[in-house]
């Protein structure tokens, strides 16, 4: 009941996250080896939207409570918060941070699973696991249509080369379809990126363009959040 009213009231709910911290910091100034307020602060400024200040204290949590991850789970804390702040990214600044978000959360959740040596994944991590996994799959698609797209149509500074710009939306395809149980119900643009991919794909078929071969480095290239830039929104 108390965690309801707090959904539905902003006020009081801030109030009760902005006390927790306090709480927290005092039992650290006691005991600055407790690993339920070094767990619980950044918990909290993630309640409060506070994903900054968050971050550098799961980093701490990480590091010093590891051995209660059990219990405390602080490396699923940590993934969970970067998951939500990537889902934030995406539409405020762009998908090559959301990218950079959605990997550091996997591998969170992935060092999580080594540290505990599970045969398998809990069942809400693996939920949390495979919308993460769907999420960078459906940018990674995003990225490589994109950069095919560019080829075919020469723009961008990319060279007029139909045969990469065929292999590059196969390999965007793959991953479209990858995301689509889980990212079409929740984002409007994978039905309408799907269709333009597909309909470009059909026009390169119908010419007789053979798609080229593509190296894993020359894909990695292209889909790692480091290696250019923000594509503009698709409006094709």
């Amino acid at each position: 009941a108390a965690r309801e009213f707090l959904k539905k009231n902003k006020e009081a709910s801030d109030r009760y996250y902005e006390s927790a911290i306090e709480s927290f910091e005092l039992a650290l100034e006691l005991n600055p080896r407790s690993s339920e307020a070094l767990v619980g602060i950044p918990r909290s400024q993630d309640a409060l939207g506070d994903f900054e200040s968050a971050e550098s204290n799961h980093l701490v949590a990480m590091e010093k409570s590891w051995s209660r991850e059990v219990n405390l789970k602080p490396h699923y804390h940590a993934a969970r918060s970067s998951f939500v702040r990537a889902i934030r990214q995406k539409d405020r600044e762009g998908l090559l941070a959301a990218l950079s978000g959605f990997h550091l959360a996997n591998e969170r959740l992935v060092k999580r699973h080594e540290l505990l040596k599970l045969p398998r994944y809990p069942k809400e991590e693996t939920a949390l696991r495979s919308e993460v996994r769907a999420w960078i799959a459906f940018i990674e698609g995003r990225l490589l249509f994109e950069e095919g797209y560019n080829h075919r149509m020469k723009l961008k500074g990319r060279s007029r080369d139909p045969e990469r710009a065929h292999a590059l939306m196969l390999e965007a395809r793959k991953r479209y379809e990858a995301s689509r149980k889980i990212i079409e119900p929740l984002d409007p643009n994978w039905k309408k990126q799907w269709l333009s991919l597909e309909a470009n794909l059909q026009a390169l078929k119908e010419a007789r363009f053979l798609p080229s071969k593509l190296t894993a480095d020359e894909i990695e290239v292209i889909v790692n959040p480091k290696a250019g830039l923000d594509p503009a929104p698709a409006t094709r």
